[in-house]
């Protein structure tokens, strides 16, 4: 059901970094032998990373989880 709404929430907003950081800590955690592991989970942490540098809020009401202020 996780990835299902991930899939959801990227398909809605591509651009969203905390999208691919959830994603990130899911394969992170998932066991290499089933498609995880730190590896492919730090392309996505990487991705997210750049999404956050990008992102710049346009209102005080945005969510600013997930960066540091």
């Amino acid at each position: 059901l996780a990835n299902e709404a991930l899939g959801k929430a990227e398909s809605l907003n591509p651009n969203n970094p905390r999208v691919y950081f959830c994603k990130g800590q899911i394969v992170m955690h998932t066991p290499a032998m089933f498609g995880g592991g730190k590896d492919k989970a730090l392309q996505l942490f990487e991705k997210s990373k750049s999404l956050f540098e990008s992102q710049k809020p346009t209102n005080a009401l945005m969510p600013m989880w997930g960066q540091r202020p």
